[in-house]
Order: structure tokens, then C-alpha cells, then sequence
């Protein structure tokens, strides 16, 4: 009993941090953009936009690697749109994001079927999980330590983002734009080069985190797979008091959720898999029930910048 015990510990720690990694990117990327005043609706287009270019860069090139460059582009081109319409355009961030989320996945579904049709491409080059000697050995945890190299970068740059945001000029200087734009301007700032910086970075990784679920995970692109991964990457967000390793550990939160339910449906459980594939959902909306209260957005959120003459 003991060993069979460990294995299913294992396997689902394995799956709560493979199913946490997407959302961690996105959210890692909607906090550039958080920070800097942008709201972060957009996390789902981008993450689709990833999704479909990582897996295309995969399939032109046959190397994964530049299936990973095409996604970051594809999340860039889209971070870029998004800047023009809310930054420049002034338009109103909520329903920006929202139309970005589903124009993406129009497109992507239009050019999935236009090109692939109902074939599976077979040459598709995707990531292999990548054990790390020793750690990868560590009875229970050890299945941590023997993911892709999608996983590793994801929980690698939760540490870099917060080093940037709260220890570097660039991150002070994007964390007084969200909160008071006027007095970075005042004071010689760039208030529309930061914003826009930060959405480029806001769309690379989550175009990144939309290419770990092709490309990193199932190796194939259908139509709207993400499956609102984006929103939970942003509800992680909030849930983590917009800071680095609040994200990581909503990420994990919902993640775990996520590998539970597979893990339940996979034993063969009585429960419809209906209701199963519901719980990381049903989390979600508990936890910003509970959360969103003591959440404390960037107080210039939401609200477009006028450049003052």
C-alpha cells in the first residue's frame, strides 16, 4: 500500500505543477502589465495566439526551440495591438481584453482548420520532460524535478520577475506608472514607452505559457485549448495580491486542483467527469470570493493616460 501511496503522491505533484506552469507564465506576464495600470483581461487571447504560433513554428521548422520563438513573437505582435488600441487609442482596457480574447480564438480556430484540417501533424517537435539527477530520485517529490524545460523556466523566473519589479530602476519606474502616472511624467518619465514595454513582455510570456500547452504538454493545437486558462491566470493574480510569489502560489493552487481532477478521473472515480473537470473552476470563483477584497489592484488601473502639454 505504501508504494502504490507514493507513486499516486508523486503523480499528482507531477501533474499539479505541469498544470500550474501555463498559468504561471500568464500571470507572470499580466503583472508586467498589471503594474504598470494595464488590466490583464487580455491573458486568454494571448495565450491562445501562443498556443497556435508555437505549435505552427513547430510543425514549419521542426524544432521546438522555434516553435518556442514563434509563440513569444505571436504574444509580442498581440501585446503590441494591445498597446496601440489601449495605450495610444485610450480605448477602455476591459473590453479591449475581451475582444483580443475572442478575436484570438476566431483566428486561431479559422487558420487551424484552413491548414491542418482534420489531420494531426505528425512532425511536430515538442519538449521531453528533462529529470534533474538527483533531485529527480527524492522519494514523492521527485517527479517535481522531472518535467520539461517549460516547467523549470516558469518557476526559475518567479525570482527574476521579483528581483526586476522590486529591486531594479526599471521595476520602480513601472510600478509608479500604475500607481500615479502624472508624477513619473512630471518627473521626466516615459509613461507610454513603459506601458508598452510592458505589455511586449506581458504578451512574450504568456504567448510562452499558451505554447507550453502544445509544444510542452499534448503536442498538438485544438481549437480553443487554453479552456479559459488565461482567466485563471489572471484570477492567480489577484489571488496573489499582485506580487510574484502570490502568483506562483495561486498558480500551484489551481494547478493542483487542475491535477487532482485528472488524477480522480484517470482512478476510474464514480463522479461524473463532468463535474470533475468543473473543480479548478469552482476554485477559482471561491477563491477570488474570498480574496478579491483584500486585493489591492495598482491604484491607475484601468484608467488611460493623457499626456500632458
Amino acid at each position: 500500500m505504501g508504494s502504490n501511496y507514493g507513486i499516486t503522491v508523486q503523480g499528482l505533484l507531477a501533474a499539479a505543477v505541469r498544470m500550474a506552469t501555463p498559468l504561471l507564465l500568464a500571470g507572470l506576464g499580466g503583472l508586467f502589465s498589471a503594474k504598470s495600470g494595464i488590466v490583464s483581461m487580455f491573458l486568454e487571447g494571448f495565450m491562445l495566439i501562443g498556443a497556435f504560433m508555437g505549435f505552427l513554428g513547430s510543425v514549419l521548422t521542426g524544432s521546438a526551440y522555434l516553435g518556442v520563438l514563434f509563440a513569444i513573437v505571436g504574444g509580442m505582435l498581440m501585446g503590441l495591438i494591445m498597446a496601440i488600441l489601449a495605450v495610444s487609442g485610450r480605448a477602455n482596457q476591459t473590453i479591449l481584453g475581451v475582444g483580443i480574447n475572442i478575436f484570438a480564438l476566431g483566428i486561431t480556430s479559422y487558420f487551424q482548420s484552413v491548414l491542418f484540417g482534420s489531420k494531426r501533424p505528425t512532425n511536430v517537435s515538442v519538449f521531453y520532460d528533462l529529470p534533474i539527477p538527483g533531485l529527480s530520485k527524492i522519494p514523492y517529490i521527485g517527479a517535481i524535478f522531472n518535467n520539461s524545460l517549460f516547467v523549470y523556466a516558469a518557476f526559475l523566473l518567479v525570482p527574476a520577475v521579483w528581483y526586476v519589479l522590486y529591486r531594479t530602476p526599471a521595476g520602480l519606474a513601472i510600478r509608479a506608472v500604475g500607481e500615479n502616472p502624472d508624477s513619473v511624467a512630471t518627473l521626466g518619465g516615459n509613461v507610454i514607452k513603459i506601458r508598452y514595454c510592458c505589455l511586449l513582455i506581458a504578451g512574450a510570456l504568456a504567448g510562452l505559457g499558451g505554447a507550453s500547452l502544445t509544444i510542452g504538454q499534448t503536442g498538438q493545437f485544438m481549437e480553443n485549448i487554453s479552456s479559459g486558462r488565461g482567466y485563471i491566470a489572471l484570477a492567480a493574480m489577484i489571488f496573489g495580491r499582485f506580487s510574484p510569489v502570490g502568483v506562483l502560489i495561486g498558480s500551484l493552487l489551481f494547478g493542483f486542483a487542475d491535477g487532482l481532477q485528472l488524477r480522480m478521473q484517470t482512478a476510474g472515480t464514480a463522479i461524473p467527469y463532468q463535474l470533475l473537470s468543473m473543480m479548478p473552476y469552482v476554485v477559482t470563483i471561491l477563491a477570488l470570493v474570498v480574496f478579491v477584497k483584500k486585493s489591492v489592484a495598482p491604484a491607475a488601473m484601468g484608467r488611460p493616460y493623457t499626456k500632458q502639454k
